[in-house]
């Protein structure tokens, strides 16, 4: 895959694990997915149980190309779709809710600074 779509890397699935072998294929550059990645799946769309999870993952990646990702309620719906993904985000490093909790308290913070001195 990496040679035919001329962008991004392999690497191991689970580096500290070692019985596990496998490896993924890993884009992150946005045009990457755009222009090369999104469009060739959806010329030739995925027929298992990841179609629905490729779907939310490409309109995921356009919605962020048009910025709705840099307003707060953006955010937070593109982060709730994303953990609909993949056994609703079961394998996450980070739960949702400790996430938009945090979203919350920088908010706050960012709003209503403390003065020092």
């Amino acid at each position: 895959m990496k040679e035919s779509f001329g962008c991004g890397y392999i690497k191991r699935n689970h580096s500290n694990n070692i019985r596990d072998k496998s490896s993924v294929y890993v884009v992150r550059r946005r045009q990457d997915l755009l222009n090369t990645v999104i469009p060739f799946f959806e010329k030739y769309p995925l027929v298992s149980w990841k179609a629905n999870d490729f779907d939310k993952f490409a309109s995921i990646v356009k919605e962020m190309e048009t910025g709705v990702h840099l307003k707060k309620d953006g955010f937070i719906r593109l982060v709730k779709k994303a953990f609909s993904m993949n056994a609703n985000g079961r394998y996450r490093k980070f739960k949702l809710e400790n996430i938009i909790s945090n979203l919350e308290s920088s908010e706050t913070i960012r709003q209503n600074p403390i003065n020092v001195g």
